[in-house]
C-alpha cells in the first residue's frame, strides 16, 4: 500500500467463502483393521468413508496412525503409531479419541515390546493433557 513496506494482499470475502468443507487425508485400512474395528464398535462401515456417512472414531484414529505409517515407508505394527496419534490428539484436545478398551484389542493383536507392557500394566494408559 502506500509506502508500507511486506503489506500483503488480503482475500476477499467472496473467495474467503467459496471454500468448502476441509478434506483431511486419511490412511487406509487393512482387512485385519476392519475386523477389529467392526467387532468392537458393533456395526459395520465402509472404508474409506463416503460423504455423510457415520464411521466410529477409532477407525478414523487408526487410519491416520496408517497414513503415517505409509508417509514414513511402509505399514507395520499398529499399537506404537496408534499410541503416537493418541498421545497427540490428547494432548492437543484433553480428550481421549480411543478408549483404553480398544487399545487393550490393538495390543493383544500386536508384537510390539509397547503392546506388551501396556497389557502388562493392566491395560490402562497414562492421561495427556
Amino acid at each position: 500500500m502506500y509506502g508500507r513496506r511486506g503489506a500483503q494482499a488480503t482475500p476477499s470475502a467472496p473467495a474467503a467463502a467459496k471454500a468448502g468443507p476441509v478434506r483431511v487425508p486419511i490412511g487406509p485400512l487393512t482387512h485385519e483393521d476392519l475386523r477389529m474395528l467392526r467387532d468392537y464398535c458393533g456395526y459395520s462401515f465402509d472404508w474409506p468413508p463416503k460423504d455423510g456417512q457415520s464411521v466410529p472414531k477409532a477407525a478414523l484414529f487408526v487410519g491416520y496412525a496408517r497414513l503415517q505409517q505409509i508417509e514414513d515407508g511402509g505399514l507395520r505394527d499398529l499399537f506404537g503409531d496408534l499410541q503416537q496419534v493418541r498421545i497427540s490428539y490428547q494432548r492437543l484436545t484433553g480428550e481421549n479419541p480411543v478408549d483404553d478398551a480398544f487399545l487393550v484389542r490393538v495390543a493383544r493383536s500386536s508384537t510390539s515390546p509397547l503392546a506388551r507392557a501396556f497389557l502388562d500394566a493392566g491395560g490402562t494408559s497414562p492421561r495427556y493433557a
